[in-house]
């Protein structure tokens, strides 16, 4: 009787006066057309507010948009049958409805439609909305991660097709299987191209019993040898073929025991040299293959990096290192003579260009016999390779988005010579003069042979003049580059975008992080990135941050400042251009590294934008982003000297006991820092106006004090006897 009472309610309600169709029908109608479907739900909040829905004669989105009745996405759920009135309406060539003027719930927990059997290239317009199957499908990316806000290309049987995670989705962190699988989604469209969606983990069904957990990973590296290591999830002989060519793996190192915890060592090779490696594992019954992945030796090149700012820091934080240059013209100096003293190769790929004396430099080179190549932004001013037209040859790239990169490759084929030139700064009077910035400049012929790679990619050839037709930006691009280098005796990590899933790797990064971490960023909307930030603040590590553009939209300036994190909207007037991250700078014995270069950590950034981006693990390049920090810090949060204010502190030195007094002020917090930036100690104070406090277990020497009261933050350098 209940059930008989629920029917008759909704035969009242007022969305069952609209004449009902086939969503088939719905589909041929003209745009603007409002119709009245009913279809069952395939999928629940993992795409979003978004509800596709199915009938037996087709599927159609439901988007509640501008307009739309309340409560739609938190009424729907996957299984139920729902009647829904809309209008015909199209987004980026999807077709839903949009906004939705009336719904209702019939039944729920039906059984889903059976997906649709079909090859990638049969997915098109008359599928759009339906549940799909594909077999046979192998991931491009395959040992990877999934990444929100992220599409993934995907071959079967030789065709290609590709999925989109969003943001929020059960998938995003999950490992992208090696090995072949049976992929379910819903049959999507954004712009021109047709695409899955499929709803978690559960819509990827590995084929094969035996598989590697993920693709190998290189450590050890040498001059003439590295190991790779890997997993399988049962026990498996251990076998990798390697070469110098991707398409003829032509040797071979092999171990038979049994295992699931792989190693191998591949010795005899060629310093500074790419090679192409395929780990294989065998049960007795199938080959579990990784993909193809390009490994780098180290090369007998003397790994100098130097490190530069165009702003001012804080050396009171240096460990006993400095920056090579401070200043917009002592680094544009620096370029300009790394020009002049270019020996036979200058690769420059710049997203901008107004300095004159920049492009002048270039054409002398050029006119002395060294290859010049060049690549810009196409949506850029770059008055400075306009009248006159430079002499070297040069393209713009990138029309559907940025290339945004800030690198410049010299001499690339010599040990002794190859440099990189890399970092935040744009070559415009305004990026050198004005914005912060920072740059680096790294001695290392591999990391200049993995640039050049990603050059000539842009490029279109291997030619001093570029093949127009082969030119390769955005996400046409392929992850093609190693990105484990030794140079020096530093551990460095690169990567370039949008082809090598960057955020991943600078979420790791982040995640990492065990005692303190400071970023400074022009853009901050990677929600991701954002919510291991507060991870990390969360499980109790020191994080400071800053941000300038933090009015964009889908910011996660709020949700830091929301979830307690110590982060500052960056007001002065110089625009807070830099892209770096300093992880654990403070705590030698864990692994202090920087994350810098051109990525702005955002979605253009890991999805569309052409960008390059290091890791560098290294106590000292991390004391020197620290340096810049700090002085931009204590801009920001206003600190005073202590010499010039109301605070007094006696006595200084000090043998163990010192009095700090604020007889205006309640005392806070009191921090204090070596030499090196390491935090020795902490104390909350409760709101005292005086505190004392005893430093007799730090050791002898000069010290940085910090004093935070309810209104201002102090510092002073302090001394212990």
């Amino acid at each position: 009787m209940k059930k008989f009472i629920y029917t008759l309610l909704f035969i009242s309600s007022p969305i069952f006066l609209f004449a009902q169709i086939d969503i088939a029908d719905a589909r041929s109608m003209p745009i603007g057309t409002e119709v009245t479907v009913r279809g069952v739900v395939t999928h629940g909040s993992e795409l979003g507010i978004i509800r596709y829905l199915q009938d037996a004669t087709g599927g159609i989105a439901a988007y509640p948009g501008s307009g739309s009745v309340p409560n739609f996405p938190e009424t729907v759920k996957k299984g139920d049958s729902i009647l829904v009135v809309g209008f015909l309406k199209e987004f980026n060539n999807l077709l839903e409805l949009d906004p939705i003027t009336d719904f209702g719930v019939i039944e729920s927990g039906l059984t889903l439609p059976d997906p649709l059997l079909l090859t990638p290239s049969e997915v098109g317009e008359d599928d759009e909305g339906e549940l799909v199957a594909i077999n046979n499908v192998i991931f491009d990316d395959a040992g990877g991660v999934f990444s929100q806000g992220s599409s993934y290309d995907f071959t079967a049987n030789g065709q290609p097709l590709s999925i989109f995670i969003r943001s929020g989705h059960p998938l995003n962190g999950v490992a992208i299987p090696l090995s072949p699988v049976r992929l379910v989604g819903i049959a999507s469209q954004y712009q021109s191209s047709y695409q899955l969606l499929p709803r978690g983990s559960e819509d990827i069904i590995l084929v094969d019993d035996f598989y590697l957990l993920g693709n190998p990973v290189q450590t050890e590296i040498d001059n003439n040898s590295f190991k790779l290591s890997w997993q399988t999830n049962e026990m498996g002989d251990s076998k990798v073929r390697y070469g110098l060519d991707k398409d003829n793996l032509d040797q071979e190192v092999s171990d038979a025991g049994l295992k699931t915890d792989h190693t191998i060592v591949i010795d005899g090779l060629e310093p500074g040299e790419f090679y192409y490696a395929q780990a294989v594992s065998n049960n007795g019954n199938i080959d579990a293959e990784s993909t193809i992945q390009v490994y780098a030796t180290k090369s007998l090149s003397s790994g100098e990096i130097e490190v530069y700012f165009n702003g001012s820091v804080d050396e009171s934080f240096s460990n006993g290192i400095m920056a090579n240059g401070l200043g917009g013209g002592t680094i544009e100096a620096k370029l300009i003579s790394l020009i002049d003293n270019a020996q036979t190769s200058i690769d420059f790929a710049g997203m901008n260009n107004n300095r004159t004396t920049i492009v002048e430099a270039l054409n002398n080179a050029f006119d002395r016999g060294v290859i010049v190549r060049y690549i810009a932004n196409v949506g850029s001013a770059n008055l400075a390779l306009s009248n006159p037209t430079p002499s070297f040859p040069f393209i713009s790239g990138n029309v559907d988005a940025l290339m945004h990169n800030k690198f410049v490759i010299i001499d690339a084929g010599s040990t002794l010579d190859a440099k990189v030139w890399t970092g935040s700064m744009n070559f415009t009077s305004t990026g050198i003069g004005d914005n912060l910035n920072n740059t680096l400049i790294i001695h290392d012929e591999a990391l200049a042979k993995a640039y050049t790679w990603e050059f000539e990619e842009m490029w279109g050839s291997s030619n001093p003049t570029p093949n127009v037709f082969q030119v390769k930006f955005g996400a046409d691009k392929t992850n093609n580059t190693p990105h484990n280098f030794i140079i020096g005796d530093r551990w460095i990590e690169n990567y370039f975008s949008p082809s090598d899933n960057t955020t991943q790797a600078i979420e790791r990064a982040v995640l990492s992080a065990e005692d303190d971490l400071n970023f400074a960023l022009l853009t901050f909307t990677r929600n991701e990135l954002g919510a291991a930030v507060v991870n990390r603040h969360q499980a109790g590590a020191n994080v400071r941050g800053m941000i300038d553009n933090a009015g964009d939209q889908g910011t996660e300036y709020d949700y830091l400042v929301s979830s307690g994190v110590a982060v500052e909207l960056h007001e002065p007037n110089q625009i807070l251009h830099h892209k770096y991250a300093i992880i654990d700078a403070n705590s030698p014995n864990s692994d202090p590294m920087v994350v810098t270069g051109s990525h702005n950590w955002s979605s253009a950034a890991e999805n569309s934008n052409d960008e390059n981006t290091l890791i560098i693990h290294d106590e000292d390049i991390a004391n020197l982003f620290i340096q810049e920090f700090e002085e931009r810090w204590g801009s920001l949060v206003d600190i005073v000297e202590i010499e010039q204010s109301n605070i007094a502190l006696f006595p200084n030195p000090t043998e163990g006991v010192m009095q700090i007094k604020a007889d205006d002020q309640m005392i806070q917090k009191i921090t204090i820092y070596n030499l090196v930036g390491q935090m020795v100690y902490e104390t909350n104070s409760a709101a005292f106006h005086r505190q004392s406090i005893d430093l007799s277990q730090l050791n002898t020497g000069k010290y940085v004090m910090h004093v935070k009261t309810e209104d201002q933050s102090y510092v002073a350098k302090i001394v212990i006897q």
